[in-house]
This record gives C-alpha cells, structure tokens and sequence, in this order.
C-alpha cells in the first residue's frame, strides 16, 4: 500500500469518528429557549415607534458616511504616498 493510501484511510477513519454536527445543533437549538424547568421562554425584543427608528436610521446612516470618507482619504493618502515614492525612486535612479 502506498503513503497515500494510508493517508486516504487515515481521513476516512477520522471522519467516521466525527459525531454528526446537525444533531447537536437541533438539541441545542430546543435547550436555548427552555428554563431548567422545561417551560418555554417568550423572547422579548425592543420595540420603537417610526420616528426613533428614522433618527436610528438616520444616525447609523452618518456613522457609514463618515467612516466611507475616511476610509477614501486613507486610500488617497496612500496612492499619493505611492506615487511620490515611485517618482522619487525614478528621480534618484537616474
């Protein structure tokens, strides 16, 4: 038998070793949303009238343009940087 074999045989025990992942999700799933006393959970979530969530909107919306534009500035910094170091290469080599 050659090394590849027993290599090919080494992954194909290993896996059959592996428990299965989708069981131990779906048992889990169930024990995230029960109490030690087995009743169900209700899930509570935050609740906002339109106004407060255009201003969260609004305010998350700012924060993306401002991190874009810095984000721009960052990368025209670095192509100027770029190119003046590549001038200045050509320049010295000459």
């Amino acid at each position: 038998m050659t090394h590849i074999q027993d290599m090919n045989n080494r992954i194909r025990q290993n896996r059959e070793q592996r428990p299965s992942n989708r069981v131990k999700f779906k048992e889990n799933r169930e024990a995230i949303h029960t109490k030690a006393d087995g009743k169900k959970t209700q899930t509570s979530f935050k609740t906002a009238n339109e106004q407060e969530l255009e201003s969260i909107k609004n305010s998350i919306r700012e924060k993306a343009k401002i991190e874009n534009r810095r984000t721009k500035i960052l990368y025209f910094l670095l192509v100027a940087f770029a190119v003046v170091a590549a001038i200045a290469f050509i320049v010295l080599m000459n």
